[in-house]
């Protein structure tokens, strides 16, 4: 059985990239940042591959937004 915690992670972090997107559609904003790269990627992706590349895409906006702040 998949681990249910997994669903508000990746809800969580998704919510974020959208946010930062909003004029995108779903699937748009998942291409345009790199987690899908095709449709037969988002259909056999599996949610560990998913929630680890959403949470690259969060370190890595994170980092940007202190860089930010230093300037």
């Amino acid at each position: 059985m998949r681990n249910p915690a997994r669903i508000k992670k990746i809800l969580k972090i998704l919510e974020k990239m959208w946010l930062d997107m909003p004029d995108c559609r779903f699937g748009q904003m998942l291409i345009n940042y790199g987690i899908i790269k095709d449709d037969i990627q988002a259909w056999t992706l599996e949610d560990d591959e998913l929630l680890e590349g959403l949470e690259k895409w969060e370190q890595q906006n994170i980092k940007k937004q202190k860089d930010k702040q230093r300037k």
